[in-house]
C-alpha cells in the first residue's frame, strides 16, 4: 500500500463461509479486500464479548482473514450472526468520535449491540399482556 493511502476504517468484505464443526458448534471464515487495522480487530473482538451466545467464540486474524471458531447453533445460520457482528462493528466504529479512553468506555457502553445479536425469543412482552389479560376475563 502506498504510503499516502489511508487504511480504511471499515475493509469491504469479499466473502463469508460458514462450516459446521464436529461438536456442534460453527466456524466462519471472512475475506476481506485489504488488512483492516489494529482498532477494527479491537472493536470485533469488544462486540464479541458484549454479544449473547458471542461471548465464548474466538476470533483469530491472518491478513485479510478473519476465522470466527465456536459459534453457538442456537443463534441460527452462522453467515448471519458475523454479519451482524460486522454491521455491529461498522456502527461502533462510526460512532467513536475521539480517541480518549473516557468517550471510548461510553460508547462501549451506549452502542453495544448485544440485543441485535441475540436469538430471538419466543414470545415478547406484548403478546404475554394479551394472553394475562384475555386469562383473567
Amino acid at each position: 500500500m502506498a504510503a499516502g493511502q489511508k487504511t480504511p476504517s471499515n475493509p469491504q468484505v469479499l466473502r463469508i463461509e460458514a462450516m459446521p464443526l464436529g461438536f456442534g458448534e460453527a466456524a466462519v471464515v471472512i475475506e476481506l479486500a485489504a488488512e483492516p487495522p489494529k482498532r477494527w480487530f479491537k472493536a470485533l473482538k469488544r462486540e464479541m464479548a458484549y454479544s449473547e451466545g458471542l461471548e465464548t467464540a474466538s476470533a483469530k486474524f491472518d491478513g485479510c482473514f478473519v476465522y470466527l471458531v465456536g459459534l453457538d447453533p442456537a443463534l441460527g445460520s452462522a453467515v448471519r450472526c458475523a454479519s451482524r457482528l460486522l454491521a455491529a462493528v461498522q456502527v461502533s466504529l462510526e460512532h467513536k468520535g475521539t480517541d480518549s479512553h473516557e468517550s471510548d468506555l461510553a460508547a462501549d457502553d451506549a452502542l453495544h449491540p448485544a440485543a441485535s445479536l441475540q436469538a430471538p425469543r419466543a414470545a415478547s412482552g406484548r403478546n404475554e399482556a394479551q394472553m394475562e389479560m384475555s386469562g383473567s376475563v
